[in-house]
């Protein structure tokens, strides 16, 4: 089994249609409420998408720390084994005996 490329690879669309299909139902019901008043529609939907780039935009900084995080694991453990492998090895010569 190979190494996972990201996180989201263990995250399959599957898993949210039902949560999709339930804010679609929501959404189209919130809009029906203000048929009569269009301004107030463009508001709701331009409030919308702006919350939806702040969670993707929050979605990429979360994604970032890790890799982060995972890139300062990384360096730290490669750090470690290497100070510890110079340490398992004597590159002292043994003394001559006369």
């Amino acid at each position: 089994m190979g190494r996972r490329q990201s996180i989201s690879s263990d995250i399959s669309d599957e898993e949210f249609e039902p949560t999709r299909k339930c804010n679609s139902n929501n959404w189209n019901h919130l809009l029906a409420q203000f048929d009569s008043q269009p301004d107030m529609i463009k508001l709701i939907q331009s409030c919308k998408e702006e919350e939806e780039r702040r969670c993707e935009e929050e979605t990429k900084m979360r994604l970032k720390e890790y890799q982060v995080f995972r890139q300062l694991q990384y360096i730290q453990e490669k750090h470690y084994y290497e100070k510890k492998s110079l340490k398992d090895f004597n590159l002292e010569l043994p003394p001559l005996y006369k």
